[in-house]
């Protein structure tokens, strides 16, 4: 495995921290972490999955749109805020491991290093009570 900018290493420290599933990825849209309370919601935990593809990832939690039409893993929230370098948030479906629906909003942002170098983005997602 390549060495991971310190910014992405440091990063990953404070969201493991954190109480709200956060997942990250790479400048190639690889994830390159998610935290507990994503594996919660995934069902998997990071630990078994290591890094893997966002499409990989999307394949397996089967992601809708609001209207419930599949959301193709390039218009997930977290990939257009790596594409376009810019904030992005997003309400979606998406099913865990047993095929249980989860109702999220999502707020994506870009992760910019020193010098402007695109090093990933990273979403911050909660569950809604909608169904």
């Amino acid at each position: 495995m390549a060495q991971k900018p310190i910014e992405l290493i440091l990063l990953k420290d404070l969201v493991s921290q954190l109480g709200y599933p956060v997942i990250m990825v790479d400048a190639k849209g690889t994830v390159v972490y998610f935290n507990e309370p994503a594996e919660r919601l995934y069902g998997r935990r990071y630990d078994d999955t290591g890094e893997l593809p966002m499409a990989d990832l999307g394949q397996q939690n089967a992601p809708l749109d609001e209207n419930g039409e599949p959301l193709p893993v390039e218009q997930l929230p977290i990939m257009v805020a790596l594409r376009e370098r810019r904030p992005r948030q997003g309400r979606l479906v998406i099913h865990d491991v047993e095929g249980k629906a989860h109702h999220i909003n999502s707020t994506s942002i870009p992760l910019d290093g020193q010098g402007g170098t695109l090093l990933g983005a990273m979403a911050i997602f909660w569950e809604t009570d909608r169904k």
